[in-house]
Order: structure tokens, then sequence, then C-alpha cells
């Protein structure tokens, strides 16, 4: 005879609809789940399985599998909801204190065609500038990218960090590569602003929750 239990959940790592999709999929595939509901706003699931065929930490498991971070117990918003914010709003200030002067450095020509520092100077600052914003303030989206990529799955953060690197990396390479007779095609400041606007995107969405 059927046991049916209701678990409840704390979920941690979860960006998007796509994150709640691939938890929902993952976890109502079990055999003895009957329904896996999970809230993106308050970073929690509840899932109803038949305990005889199934066990909770079977559940964490499946979810942990894919990527994500999973718990017992009924999520306390309030408290969770603080510590998303100030951890929102620090990594958004670091990206906006390094996004300033680089975007200073690297538009300064636009305004008064001429280099506000000598060309090896602005270019090696800008690169400085942008390693702090894309692989500090923004390592969490790169490092939710590549654990979806192990999973062979995507989600936003998959499509932020692609354009974060590779605009970093072909500005690199320009950089390390000679020139003659005409500028290096540099996207630095495309990179670190990239990043900068997706954190105060998820710093003003920490708020409104």
């Amino acid at each position: 005879m059927a046991k049916r239990e209701e678990l409840s959940l704390r979920i941690q790592g979860m960006h998007c609809a796509s994150c709640v999709a691939n938890i929902e999929r993952g976890v109502s595939g079990l055999d003895g789940v009957s329904e896996c509901r999970v809230n993106l706003a308050t970073n929690s699931a509840v899932v109803e399985f038949d305990s005889g065929r199934l066990d909770a930490d079977s559940v964490i498991h499946k979810i942990k599998s894919l990527g994500y971070g999973a718990s017992v117990g009924q999520q306390d918003v309030l408290s969770a909801n603080e510590s998303e914010l100030r951890a929102a709003k620090n990594r958004f200030l670091l990206a906006l204190v390094l996004a300033i002067p680089l975007m200073a450095v690297a538009m300064w020509p636009m305004f008064v065609s001429r280099q506000l520092l000598p060309s090896f100077a602005s270019t090696w600052l800008q690169a400085l500038f942008a390693v702090v914003i894309i692989f500090v303030a923004g390592r969490g989206i790169l490092m939710d990218a590549a654990r979806q990529a192990t999973h062979l799955r995507a989600n936003m953060n998959t499509l932020i960090a692609m354009g974060a690197v590779v605009s970093f990396g072909w500005s690199l390479y320009e950089a390390l590569t000679p020139h003659a007779g005409h500028a290096h095609a540099l996207y630095f400041e495309s990179a670190g602003m990239i990043v900068t606007l997706i954190l105060l995107g998820r710093f003003l969405e920490a708020r409104s929750k």
C-alpha cells in the first residue's frame, strides 16, 4: 500500500526558470514521485512521493546530481533573502567600482580623440579591471555555467558566461598579437559591462524579493 509523504526542501543555486524546470523534470522522473513543485522566489521545493518506493535522501541526491544544493526543511524566507541581498549587493558594488574606470579608459578616445593613457597602459589596465569584474565579482555566474555544462545543460548563466568570456578572450588575443598600423580591437569594457549589468539585475531582483 502506497504511503504518500510530502517533503519540504531548501534549494540553493537556482537563478532562472530553466533551473526550476531542470529540478522539477529531474525529480519528477524518480520512481515513486507523484509531484514536484519548485518555487524560484523562495528557493524552495515541495515533493510528494511514495515513501515505500523512495526516501528523502534519494530526492536530495537527485537534486544535487543536477548541480543544485538541497536540504530538508522549510525555507526561512526573510533570513534567506537578507543573505541573498547582501551577497548580490557586494558583488554588484565590486563590479561597479571597477566598471566606471574601465569605461572611462576604454571610451575616452571617443570623446577627446586621444588616449587617456599610453596604449600599453590603457590595454592592460582594461584587462585588469575586466579580470576582476568577470572572474571575481562574476565568479558565481561562471561557476554555475560550468556546472550546467558538466550536466550537458544550459541556462541564462551559460549565455552570460559565453558572452563575457568570449569577449574577454578575443580582447586578450588581440592585446597579445602584434598590430602594425592599426589599433587593437578590444572588448574588455563590453565583457565587464555585461557582467556588471547582470549583477545589477540580480541585486534589484533580490531587493524586489
